[in-house]
């Protein structure tokens, strides 16, 4: 998303959480429902709940930690003593 956001040269942080936005798919967009709302709301005199902030560190918190739990999982079952995989010791 860095990348795609520094080639876009995106500045404005509400145009870098509706490019965030426009990304997700699926439960991931579902969650973020509050945060598209609250960014899109064109009510005159609308205060904002969310920044760019409080959404990655809520996705953070939501997402990241799974990825570091799938990572280890598949790090653990490719690791191997000699020629025979470590699951193979565990049991």
């Amino acid at each position: 998303m860095r990348l795609l956001i520094n080639t876009k040269e995106l500045t404005d942080t509400d145009d870098i959480l509706k490019e965030w936005l426009g990304h997700l798919t699926g439960s991931a967009l579902a969650w973020a429902t509050p945060f598209l709302d609250d960014v899109l709301d064109a009510t005159p005199a609308y205060v904002r709940r969310f920044t760019l902030a409080d959404f990655l560190m809520a996705f953070n918190r939501t997402y990241a930690f799974k990825n570091i739990q799938d990572n280890c999982r598949r790090q653990i079952h490719e690791l191997k003593q000699g020629t025979k995989p470590v699951t193979t010791y565990i049991q």
